[in-house]
């Protein structure tokens, strides 16, 4: 993913600012935003060399994190990202449970708001071989 330099501990927190939503993530008893950080935090382990999960070398995996990458884009706040990301773990199977290319995609955008900056595409630098 090739990562700049961590953003300040306020902003991994926050996902860059804006006021932290209340909305739990159907399956998990998690604050929408409280996942985010957790699901960046893997992101950031991973890329520093941390287990890759078994789910993300998966075939398509990534083709799957590209495309939903692309309709989170538009989003520019992290409250928002925390309202979409609990809207859609009632919808989709697989998100609740962390084992969805979608979740890595959230993560990823949750990253880049709090960042300021567009990551490359992923994987970029994390190694999925086995």
């Amino acid at each position: 993913m090739g990562l700049p330099p961590l953003p300040p501990e306020h902003l991994l927190r926050s996902g860059g600012g804006g006021s932290a939503p209340s909305s739990r993530v159907a399956g998990t008893g998690l604050v929408a935003s409280r996942l985010l950080e957790r699901d960046a935090t893997l992101l950031l382990a991973v890329e520093r060399g941390a287990a890759v999960p078994d789910a993300w070398r998966q075939p398509g995996f990534a083709a799957r994190v590209r495309i939903a990458r692309e309709h989170l884009a538009p989003i520019q706040e992290a409250h928002l990202l925390a309202e979409s990301l609990a809207r859609e773990a009632c919808l989709v199977h697989g998100v609740a449970t962390g084992q969805d290319a979608v979740r890595v995609a959230y993560a990823i955008r949750w990253l880049e708001i709090a960042m300021g900056v567009a990551l490359a595409a992923w994987p970029g630098r994390v190694s999925l071989a086995g």
